[in-house]
């Protein structure tokens, strides 16, 4: 069963938003696995991947990997008509801080296309921001990034990150985004999303699990069926929270 500190956490979401109509987005399937069984279990199954709970209508969007596919299926599914009050990007990611412990569930607050621009002959890295190919404050960036000022996951701690077309496994390359953007964390889609949900006007939050360390990649210090495991918790706690009562 999930550990009990997220069931009361969620308890607040649902005074704060009435929800009765949620959308979990993920790259993969296996990043959502332990909640899509939970949910063939406990809800009443409307269609592929649509369960209702207590007249709350649960919908699960798998994009595939990277910011293309999320941008693509974001925007087909959302053009198409669709508008859940409140959507949730949910997967793994990598820590910077190695001071964060690895299965720890955050929530992003700021994202950023943090690989489309130059690299220059020096090795370091120029946004299309820096370059003025897009202001910096065009809608809906401030200053570069994409900010959600939703306070729906407060009790998860914020922490910023960083959108790449290819995760890093190099100490070059970590070095010049971690001086470049200082960022907590990692994902190959969490701006797409952002993105997405903004210029729809959709409420968002999008949950990482920190699965990995950002080092030299080494897949044997990576915790992704804990990761997994735990970040599920979480999400079935948000159902669970919003179908109550």
């Amino acid at each position: 069963m999930p550990h009990n500190i997220y069931n009361w956490a969620f308890r607040p979401l649902f005074h704060m938003l009435m929800v009765n109509n949620l959308l979990f987005v993920v790259a993969t399937p296996f990043e959502i696995a332990p909640l899509h069984t939970w949910l063939e279990e406990s809800t009443k199954k409307v269609a592929d991947n649509i369960y209702n709970m207590k007249g709350l209508t649960i919908t699960i969007l798998v994009t595939g990997v990277g910011t293309f596919n999320m941008s693509f299926q974001c925007g087909k599914l959302f053009g198409s008509g669709y508008k859940p009050q409140l959507a949730v990007n949910a997967g793994l990611a990598g820590s910077f801080d190695t001071a964060l412990e690895l299965t720890t569930v955050v929530n992003v607050y700021k994202d950023t296309f943090a690989d489309v621009g130059v690299y220059e002959k020096d090795g370091s890295f120029t946004s299309i921001f820096d370059l003025e190919l897009i202001k910096p404050d065009v809608i809906p960036f401030k200053q570069g990034w994409l900010e959600n000022d939703s306070h729906l996951a407060s009790f998860l701690p914020n922490k910023t990150a960083i959108t790449v077309n290819a995760t890093s496994g190099d100490e070059a390359r970590i070095k010049v985004l971690k001086d470049k953007y200082n960022a907590d964390l990692e994902s190959m889609e969490g701006a797409s999303f952002a993105h997405a949900c903004q210029m729809s006007s959709i409420p968002y939050l999008q949950i990482r699990v920190l699965s990995n360390y950002v080092e030299p990649r080494n897949r044997m210090n990576w915790k992704i069926d804990q990761s997994i495991a735990r970040l599920n918790e979480v999400l079935i706690h948000m159902v669970q929270a919003y179908a109550a009562p």
